[in-house]
């Protein structure tokens, strides 16, 4: 790397300074006005091996010149495979293309801070192998349409915060008036589109033309001029796409059929009705976000032939009744979140079977949510919310009362004893006690025979100890039995015994009158010692010795 930098050094300059024939290859065209752009000279800094880690390096042209090409420079530039242009200081009207060396053999592009007054349709016509190609945070004036000829290969597209705004006369632009469309239908290996904080004529100009190969589909805050309605069919269109996020982009209207690969649909924040929205035929969908809408209503028609949605968001609406046939088909919906809308009760529809249901910010019927809690306790539990107790609710789940008449119906009465019952007159009969006690659960034989193993043990240990102690206090003591000459022998041969009573009596032999010259000696047992260091090893070596 470090051999390199003179190398680069060396080359860009030469690109820099070497213009023979003193002619200026610049389009005739300059930046547009309103770019605002406070540079004297036009540099373009392009980073080399862009996204390699270890191999990116940055070096800068001389836009204003013609760039030179000669053996050096295409020894070193003839195996770079992905470029970054970064145009903040380009004052001439082109992204640079120009002065990348062997084109073909680039295959990821990322073009950056361009202020341009328009584009040529065969722009990247050089450019014939590229499959990543990214526009990002630039302005492009006067441009009706962007065809991207010659990236027959492309595989991913992103475009990213761009606008494209249709000015008359210098000034006169409006960040909303815009005209240019795009067209992606020679892109035939095209998998992946993303457009993302960018202004265009129209999203339809957009979807109209997605090539067969198309997978993902990611496109956020893509302000349109005119209002957005969509209709794909999986049969004539994009057969083969898995992912379709088309969010804040106000969509008016939303059809979707016969897409049989989909699992994720995100329509949020939009402007789609209840009646401007059919899916059909989505077989293997798990997740459909539909929050941030103007939805009213949740009927049969809008989820037909979606049997396998695991997770369903409709949070952000204007729901106040959701038809009783429309959760029925959804065997495997684990998380519904009905959050911020007008929902007064549920329906019956609605079994146990729902791993959660996000309820927050709707105003529940108060009378509903206690019946609820003894009619259907599995279905209350599974209810998640914030809790609340500053303010009317049930379990901290907030309430109203009287916001609408109680249908009989749906209130289940608790049943009616045949039998009256009477009571003395004159007397006042105190409210029934109600005692709840919670059965007893009989342990199971493992945990009997554990404690009964762990009792055993314990009790075992008490008696040890007592009989150790017992042992310890009432101990057998040792005695000796002295010779007659002490001074003949050594007090270590004396012959020791262990006596069989607490009583010990001096023996005396039946033809001796008097007492023997003998006597016996207790010898008490001595603790042993933890002699770690050896402190008493010389004793005991003597005593060896000795012996």
């Amino acid at each position: 790397m470090f051999i390199l930098l003179p190398v680069l050094f060396t080359l860009s300059r030469a690109l820099l300074e070497n213009n023979e024939d003193g002619i200026d290859y610049r389009d005739e065209r300059s930046v547009h006005p309103d770019c605002h752009k406070n540079v004297t000279e036009c540099k373009l800094e392009v980073i080399v091996n862009f996204e390699q880690a270890g191999a990116e390096y940055a070096i800068q042209f001389d836009c204003s010149k013609d760039p030179v090409i000669d053996h050096p420079s295409m020894n070193v530039f003839k195996n770079v495979q992905s470029y970054k242009l970064l145009g903040g200081e380009v004052t001439c009207n082109e992204f640079g293309l120009r002065y990348l060396n062997f084109p073909i053999n680039v295959e990821q592009l990322e073009l950056e801070d361009f202020c341009l007054e328009d584009v040529k349709p065969n722009v990247f016509a050089d450019f014939s192998n590229l499959k990543k190609l990214t526009l990002k945070d630039s302005i492009i004036y006067k441009t009706s349409s962007l065809y991207f000829e010659g990236l027959d290969r492309l595989n991913q597209l992103a475009i990213i915060n761009m606008s494209f705004p249709r000015t008359n006369t210098v000034g006169s632009n409006h960040p909303f008036d815009s005209n240019t469309e795009f067209d992606v239908t020679k892109m035939f290996e095209l998998e992946n589109i993303t457009v993302v904080d960018t202004i265009i004529t129209s999203l339809t100009s957009i979807v109209d033309t997605f090539p067969q190969r198309l997978q993902f589909i990611h496109m956020d805050n893509v302000s349109s001029q005119k209002p957005v309605q969509i209709r794909l069919d999986g049969k004539m269109k994009s057969p083969f796409i898995t992912s379709l996020v088309l969010r804040k982009s106000k969509i008016v209207e939303f059809e979707l059929c016969d897409y049989a690969l989909l699992c994720y649909l995100d329509l949020s924040n939009n402007e789609l009705t209840e009646t401007k929205l059919y899916l059909y035929l989505l077989p293997n969908l798990k997740v459909l976000d539909l929050s941030f809408n103007l939805i009213e209503e949740i009927n049969g028609g809008h989820f037909t032939d979606c049997p396998n949605i695991m997770k369903l968001i409709i949070r952000n609406n204007k729901i106040q009744n959701i038809k009783n046939d429309v959760l029925e088909n959804f065997k495997h919906l684990e998380y519904l979140d009905l959050s911020f809308n007008r929902l007064h009760r549920l329906q019956s529809f609605l079994k146990p079977m729902f791993a959660s249901i996000q309820v927050d910010n709707n105003p529940w019927d108060c009378i509903w949510l206690s019946h609820l809690i003894y009619d259907q306790p599995e279905l209350y539990s599974r209810l998640k919310y914030v809790k609340v107790h500053n303010s009317l609710g049930v379990r901290g789940l907030p309430c109203h009362i009287g916001m609408e008449e109680i249908s009989l119906a749906s209130v289940v009465k608790p049943p009616m004893h045949s039998t009256i019952a009477k009571h003395p007159v004159g007397l006042i009969q105190p409210h029934p006690t109600v005692s709840v006690k919670e059965p007893y659960n009989v342990p199971s034989k493992f945990k009997i025979i554990l404690v009964t193993i762990a009792s055993g043990v314990f009790v075992a240990q008490i008696l040890l100890l007592l009989y150790n102690r017992h042992r310890r206090h009432h101990f057998q003591p040792f005695y000796r039995r002295l010779p007659k000459d002490t001074a003949s022998s050594s007090i270590r041969d004396t012959i020791t015994t262990r006596t069989t009573s607490f009583l010990y009596e001096k023996p005396i032999r039946e033809d001796q009158e008097t007492e023997p010259n003998n006597i016996y000696e207790e010898i008490r047992e001595e603790e042993q010692t933890y002699d770690l260091l050896q402190f008493h090893r010389t004793d005991l070596e003597e005593d060896i010795l000795e012996v």
